[in-house]
């Protein structure tokens, strides 16, 4: 992938998502699936520009958004259902750049990162309360996608997970 523009308008559609988590802390595993939803974030919709102003961010620095929403099923008995904005600001000349995300209730926005590894690969870095949370994504092909992520704590990994994603449309 050559820039974040092109690889969040690649995530664009309906997904079904797969979805193994590992607690690494007491050693359970937690298997779901879920639905996802994921639309491109004009750089002048009312969402990106008050994300922006959450984070006292320039909106002219925004490079390309996406809106998610989804529908996931766990061990509980109820959905989980869940939304949120990501804004890409503007890369460096290597393709990294600062990432923003609605914040979690009760958090302090922080900006994360992005950037891409050599095998094309998206790399997130979020910030969260007592630590980080690191993912990447990568698509096999045009409709199939994969997601693996560490939670870290102040204390190491304390959780890993592993998505396969099929795109059921646009």
């Amino acid at each position: 992938m050559s820039s974040i523009v092109e690889f969040l308008e690649k995530c664009v559609g309906k997904w079904f998502s797969q979805r193994t988590g590992h607690n690494l802390t007491d050693r359970k595993s937690v298997l779901g699936k879920g639905d996802l939803w994921m639309e491109a974030l004009a750089a002048d919709a009312p969402e990106a520009i008050a994300l922006c102003q959450t984070y006292g961010v320039d909106p002219q620095s925004i490079a390309a958004g996406l809106k998610m929403r989804w529908e996931a099923i766990t061990a509980s008995p109820k959905k989980e259902l869940g939304s949120s904005v990501l804004v890409a600001l503007t890369p460096d000349a290597a393709g990294a750049g600062a990432l923003l995300a609605t914040p979690a209730a009760k958090q302090n926005p922080q900006p994360g990162q992005y950037s891409f590894g050599s095998d094309g690969a998206l790399w997130l870095t979020l910030p969260i309360a007592g630590g980080s949370i690191e993912e990447r994504i990568w698509f096999a092909s045009g409709n199939l996608r994969f997601r693996s992520s560490t939670t870290t704590r102040s204390d190491g990994p304390n959780f890993a997970s592993f998505c396969s994603e099929i795109r059921m449309g646009v």
